[in-house]
């Protein structure tokens, strides 16, 4: 993951001048009048302009948590703590996944699942969350959920792929025993509980998925 660091130059000083108030040329030069003159004051419309364009360019960076306000806590919390503990896939995958509550149907009640589109020529990621899950889960299953449900995109399995395809179940073995082992090492890093880890274990066990 790279970071673009900023620092402000320290003793900035205008071209050509010295400490002294003069030129390289030796013709003196007032220093704040030319500072002035490079550095000349934002009139109101102009900041105005520019508050515009970065509230517009923080709602597009904005993510989308499509979510009840009673249940937004929650979610929320669960994002901040992938975005502290796994902070490549929370900037590659989930920061630019729409994430919302939904059930895939009435008899996957309890199920969550991921799919990427391409809607108007543009990739569409998406994560839903079961509201049951969301519900009665504890924050750290909340956050091991969505990581799941990211790793999947990332991997590039998800209901988009062609189940029909000769190599998807071997695909999809591949992808779970890697993703669910790797929820039990998350919910133990963040310090979840007995509970959490041991259900994330029978529920590998009930699928037949080994944990390594």
């Amino acid at each position: 993951m790279s970071y673009k660091i900023f620092t402000l130059r320290k003793n900035n000083k205008p071209k050509g001048s010295t400490t002294s108030g003069k030129s390289a040329s030796g013709k003196s030069r007032n220093l704040k009048t030319l500072t002035d003159k490079i550095y000349k004051p934002i009139g109101k419309s102009k900041l105005w302009f520019l508050l515009i364009v970065l509230l517009i360019a923080s709602t597009l960076s904005a993510q989308d948590v499509l979510v009840s306000s009673a249940n937004a806590p929650k979610v929320k919390a669960a994002l901040e703590l992938i975005k502290k503990y796994e902070p490549d896939i929370y900037e590659s995958v989930i920061k630019k996944s729409k994430i919302q509550l939904g059930e895939l149907s009435q008899k996957d009640k309890g199920t969550c699942w991921c799919i990427d589109e391409a809607q108007a020529g543009k990739k569409i990621l998406w994560i839903m969350l079961s509201p049951n899950i969301v519900d009665n889960e504890s924050i750290n299953w909340i956050a091991s959920t969505i990581l799941h449900e990211a790793m999947h995109l990332r991997f590039g399995l998800s209901l988009a792929t062609d189940i029909e395809n000769d190599s998807y179940a071997k695909r999809e073995k591949t992808e779970h025993t890697t993703i669910f082992n790797y929820e039990i090492f998350f919910l133990r890093r963040v310090g979840a509980s007995k509970k959490d880890i041991s259900n994330q274990i029978n529920l590998m066990r009930q699928l037949s998925i080994s944990i390594i």
